[in-house]
């Protein structure tokens, strides 16, 4: 997701005014800090799960909903 909101950036940068770009790079900036937030919180679910695993003996099954 990253790669795409960089290609973005540079387009918005190029291609519109001062102003058009400054609302679109707050928005960018939202998205990143979502994605980075995402990651940490994922981090620690596996940090979670290890835990339960190690000590617990507790086997969660990853189940995928791809509908």
């Amino acid at each position: 997701i990253r790669n795409p909101l960089t290609v973005i950036s540079c387009i918005a940068e190029e291609a519109t005014d001062e102003k058009t770009f400054h609302s679109l790079q707050v928005q960018i900036d939202r998205i990143d800090d979502l994605i980075t937030r995402l990651d940490y919180r994922w981090s620690e679910s596996q940090k979670v799960l290890m835990f339960l695993k190690t000590h617990y003996q507790i086997e969660i099954s990853e189940t995928r909903d791809d509908s």
